[in-house]
């Protein structure tokens, strides 16, 4: 469960053209409300890397797990290894390269509007 308090929080403007991060190819959009947009995707075992930008804050959670290669602006990598029911929050704003690696892991994106 995610619970979403009333909060104001300003507009986080983002200068960078790159593509957002949801909607991406191969997601669907499972729910939609004025607070929230459902994301279901699932990484191909070796898809190619893509540079993607958060410009909502943003739930996941892990369903089928998985290896990702993440790369972050700095241009450092880490390999990280996705367990079912792994859940972690991603500030609007983040720019990462996610590549999968191995198995195809599938996660349930929760963004916050």
């Amino acid at each position: 469960m995610v619970d979403l308090k009333e909060a104001a929080t300003d507009m986080m403007f983002i200068d960078d053209p790159g593509p957002p991060a949801y909607p991406r190819e191969g997601a669907k959009n499972v729910l939609e409300n004025p607070r929230i947009r459902m994301w279901d995707y699932t990484y191909a075992a070796t898809g190619a890397a893509v540079k993607r930008v958060h410009r909502h804050d943003v739930v996941e959670v892990v369903v089928t797990g998985g290896t990702v290669k993440v790369t972050g602006p700095d241009g450092k990598a880490e390999t990280r290894t996705l367990a079912p029911k792994q859940a972690r929050y991603i500030n609007r704003g983040t720019i990462v390269t996610e590549q999968g690696v191995s198995g195809s892991p599938r996660v349930i994106a929760i963004e916050l509007k």
